[in-house]
């Protein structure tokens, strides 16, 4: 474990008076999030470790720094995500140690109300919100793995004023089908500026079914400065996926047999599998010159008065990807129409590799909270290379296509006291393989403060323009192959939100009227869908207290305009019903609970190994079956026990427990998982 040494140029020393019989440790986690208004405190306070018998003096060294406000002196470990644009704090992240930390076990489930996957841990998921499907830019076959992975526009910063650890291990089922996953966390300061840290996390499982093991993993390591003026956010991060991939079962008849052992059920393919790596490194950082101008310097506070920064950013990113299989037997051989290679093996590989460079420039004209408080602007040039397999290889050798785009960006926000925010990013592509492509990404909260409870009102905006990704337009593989000419997608989206986060309440509206939309149809094969597709949802988060007795609840509903190119449930629901109560005071809390899924029926993706992409589908619809989850967690000062016992519910409806077309759910089983967190 690292160790914590506090010193520092920029440092603040101060006294911290613990009263007799409290925790020694300052207040761990958990502010509110500036950029959204939202609470994201933890639902139980952490536990006392530690009760002095007598007064204590903690001598902490402190930050300064413009990055943060005066919250962080009395914080003992925050999180945060950075802006990889203009090297500013995009939004404060929550570092969870309650009872609650580890609630979803995938998660796509964290990010929403539902979601299409294969069924086990580490495999490719689509989240049924429309409006959060990302492409991986770049390489388009990472983007089933999106809420898996890490990138620099997600990966967490982190800032401790001693050694913080988290560990979580989960596993289930019996150990020949075993689902394992593991968290490793290890974040420390070394200077109050400087933090280190390391994550690693792995999701996997060896299959309940035939040929569906999955090994997901991620190793990050990271480092963040936030110095008086200077400030830097780099790393290094590694994706890997190694996925087994068996194309479904092949009858799904076969489950309505109770005493058909699962494993040696038929599936589609008996050895196909992707493999997917990505490495990046990434360094962001900026230093600020303030302007005296309208004060004297011996009474300006860091980061106020006007301020210029000079920033640069840079990100070297490889991406590659295999496929291999091999056919045994006819049956096989009828899932795949086409063999433009091989009649009985595969291997298909895509690479792509780019290097992106950024200047910018922030000026602040006075004040962080002012209603114009930044004025930011910056240039970019990203050279990127693409390769995937072409006849002419086999007498021209190998050779890569080369694009360089040249864009521009700018930003400006402000704030008015606790009542107001606004903000407005856009971004143009001068030349290059996305030319013309364009982002406006603009945004504002009004907050109101009737009987003393903080009422959120916020409102989005997006008009984006975009080119398909180039995999999407050209590709030749042993079973599939395309060269499309596919024009920009243009996609308007509209967000209208109402929250109050003393009730625990939320609700959404949200319209997108997307035009040339790209899909990957039933053949399946990407498609250009030439007139405009309108999309509505409304969503509803409400948390209910009464009493131990406590209902979270999600609520999402969405209307597609054209369901033959977008399929998309009209509701998903998630219920998560449960009492909560102090065991030892301060020591053990529990819980018991139900946690329950579902969405009505409609015809769900299908999944291809070959391409590794969903695909719409019209041979089945699935739905209208509820995923229930009994769940026993236990607190214990700093560990956190769940207890779970998955799909409880199984054999008492039907035995269509689908998730994608001919890719069922787990069956019933028991999984358990411990996290364990570790500071002084």
């Amino acid at each position: 474990m690292l160790l914590f040494v506090g010193v520092g140029v920029n440092a603040q020393t101060r006294k911290l008076r613990v009263p007799n019989g409290s925790t020694g440790t300052p207040p761990i986690v958990n502010v509110n999030d500036n950029k959204k208004g939202e609470n994201i405190d933890s639902n139980e306070p952490t536990p006392q470790d530690t009760s002095p018998s007598s007064d204590t003096t903690v001598i902490l060294k402190t930050l300064d720094t413009y990055l943060f406000g005066d919250w962080h002196k009395t914080t003992y470990v925050f999180s945060w995500k950075h802006n990889p644009y203009f090297n500013t704090v995009d939004k404060r992240l929550a570092v969870d140690t309650s009872i609650n930390n580890n609630v979803f076990d995938y998660p796509f489930f964290k990010n929403d109300v539902g979601a299409t996957f294969l069924g086990n841990s580490g495999g490719a998921a689509l989240t049924h919100d429309y409006s959060k499907r990302h492409s991986s830019k770049g390489f388009i076959f990472f983007t089933p793995y999106s809420d898996y992975i890490y990138t620099r526009e997600n990966i967490p910063s982190y800032n401790t004023k001693g050694p913080f650890s988290m560990l979580t291990y989960v596993t289930s089922g019996k150990k020949q089908i075993s689902e394992d996953n593991l968290k490793v966390l290890l974040t420390q300061n070394v200077t109050p500026e400087l933090n280190l840290g390391l994550y690693y996390q792995r999701y996997g499982t060896r299959g309940v079914y035939q040929n569906q093991g999955t090994d997901n993993r991620v190793f990050t390591f990271y480092t963040s400065y936030a110095g008086k003026r200077y400030s830097a956010h780099a790393g290094y991060i590694h994706n890997r996926v190694s996925n087994e991939e068996n194309g479904g079962i092949r009858k799904d008849a076969d489950l309505e047999d109770p005493d058909k052992d699962l494993q040696i059920i038929d599936v589609n393919l008996s050895t196909a599998g992707n493999r997917l790596r990505s490495n990046g490194y990434f360094l962001t950082h900026s230093y600020g010159v303030p302007l005296h101008i309208f004060k004297r310097s011996d009474s300006l506070r860091t980061g106020e008065g006007t301020m210029v920064y000079f920033g640069h950013a840079f990100q070297y990113l490889r991406q590659y990807r295999i496929y291999t299989d091999e056919i045994r037997g006819e049956e096989e051989k009828k899932y795949y129409d086409n063999y433009f290679i091989n009649p009985t093996k595969s291997r298909d590989s895509s690479f792509t590799s780019s290097l992106d460079n950024r200047l910018f420039i922030r000026l602040q004209p006075w004040s962080p909270t002012a209603i114009v408080s930044t004025i930011d602007g910056g240039v970019g040039l990203e050279h990127s290379k693409y390769c995937g397999f072409s006849p002419n290889q086999f007498l021209y050798g190998t050779s890569d296509d080369t694009y360089t785009d040249l864009y521009l960006y700018a930003r400006a926000a402000g704030v008015f006291s606790k009542y107001f925010a606004w903000n407005a990013f856009g971004q143009y592509v001068i030349s290059g393989y996305r030319q013309n492509d364009f982002l406006l990404d603009a945004s504002a909260r009004i907050s109101v403060y009737p009987f003393s409870r903080q009422l959120n009102l916020e409102g989005r905006l997006i008009l984006e323009n975009t080119e398909p990704d180039y995999f999407q337009q050209r590709y030749y593989s042993n079973h599939f192959k395309w060269n499309n000419t596919f024009g920009k997608t243009t996609n308007t989206r509209i967000e209208v939100a109402l929250s109050v986060p003393d009730y625990m309440f939320e609700l959404g509206l949200k319209q997108s009227i997307v035009s040339n939309l790209v899909y990957v149809n039933t053949t399946p094969e990407p498609a250009q869908e030439s007139g405009t597709i309108s999309i509505t949802s409304l969503y509803v988060r409400k948390n209910f207290k009464a009493g131990a007795f406590h209902a979270d609840n999600r609520f999402f509903f969405q209307i597609s305009g054209n369901e033959d190119v977008v399929p998309l449930p009209k509701i998903s629901l998630n219920a998560r019903w449960y009492a909560q109560f102090v065991l030892v005071k301060s020591v053990l809390t529990g819980q018991l609970g139900l946690d329950t899924y579902f969405h009505t029926k409609y015809y769900v993706p299908a999944y291809n190994p070959a391409i590794g992409l969903f695909h719409n589908q019209n041979e089945k619809k699935i739905g209208n079956y509820p995923m229930v989850d009994a769940f026993v967690n236990f607190k214990w000062k700093r560990a956190t026990i769940n207890v779970k016992f998955t799909h409880v519910d199984q054999g008492m409806f039907n035995k269509e427990y689908f998730s994608a077309l001919h890719y069922p759910r787990n069956k019933r089983m028991l999984r358990i998982g411990v996290t364990w967190h570790f500071y002084n």
